[in-house]
């Protein structure tokens, strides 16, 4: 009976780390939209409890997982199984969209990914970590934060670097050469770093001086097609697959829609 009430409890956290992801997801994109200081910083509180409570839930899922319960676990070592929060993979989503740059469907690229992922069978051993209007300050904190696996950059490319958000809703260009002294602190950890933005080639290739796997497109890419690539790529990742295999997947995903671009993305 102790293991099906767990599963119950699991089964409903789950459900409400998806309900949670999704309300996360329509304040960040009011939040990107929004240019009143004052609703600027009532929806950027909001985001923060709701953060706040994500990370709460997952902290009582992970236990519940281990055959614990968040208030005491009473699990023993024979009881636990093998894996731990440990062994799942985190997924960092990182989505940038100033004011000043063209709009951009953020907000229905993560939801893709958050459903894939969710639905997959490997759903239970992994997590996906979002942190939207992406300052500098924020992408180095919410690496910190999460210790990710693979850290997925969605937004504007140049051929000079990717844009970030300055912290008043304006564009910030950041340098190859500066993603690359970053990442190259976090090399022990970072499997993958995938930037879904367009010419972004130049920067992955900086990074691959660094982490094992590093995508970049090597063009512009159509907002349709990078969002499709995303749904392919993390299909795969949610079937237990590796690196390679999850970004020839996307590519065939964006022929599956029927769309170009499935040339662009590079795996380095």
């Amino acid at each position: 009976m102790s293991f099906d009430f767990n599963a119950i409890k699991i089964e409903e956290a789950k459900k409400k780390w998806g309900e949670i992801n999704d309300k996360l997801s329509r304040l960040e994109k009011q939040r990107v939209q929004e240019t009143r200081a004052e609703e600027i910083f009532r929806l950027e509180q909001l985001i923060k409890k709701e953060k706040e409570e994500r990370q709460q839930l997952e902290q009582e899922l992970a236990e519940l997982q281990k055959g614990g319960s968040p208030a005491a676990s009473q699990s023993t070592p024979e009881q636990e199984p093998s894996s731990s929060s440990t062994d799942k993979t985190t997924i960092l989503f990182l989505a940038a969209n100033p004011m000043n740059t063209a709009r951009l469907r953020l907000d229905e690229e993560v939801k893709k990914i958050s459903n894939d992922l969710r639905l997959s069978k490997e759903r239970d051993n992994l997590i996906l970590s979002q942190e939207w209007a992406v300052t500098s300050d924020s992408l180095m904190q919410a690496i910190l934060d999460t210790s990710p696996q693979i850290v997925h950059f969605s937004g504007h490319g140049e051929l000079e670097g990717i844009c970030l958000d300055d912290g008043r809703g304006m564009e910030k260009m950041v340098s190859a050469a500066a993603l690359a002294n970053l990442f190259r602190l976090f090399k022990d950890s970072v499997q993958c770093v995938l930037l879904n933005a367009c010419y972004s080639l130049a920067q992955a290739e900086a990074i691959k001086e660094h982490i094992p796997h590093v995508i970049g497109m090597s063009s512009a890419i159509p907002d349709t097609a990078a969002i499709s690539f995303a749904s392919g790529f993390y299909k795969a990742v949610g079937a237990g697959r590796d690196i390679p295999f999850a970004f020839e997947l996307g590519k065939a995903a964006v022929l599956m829609q029927g769309e170009e671009g499935d040339e662009l993305p590079r795996l380095l």
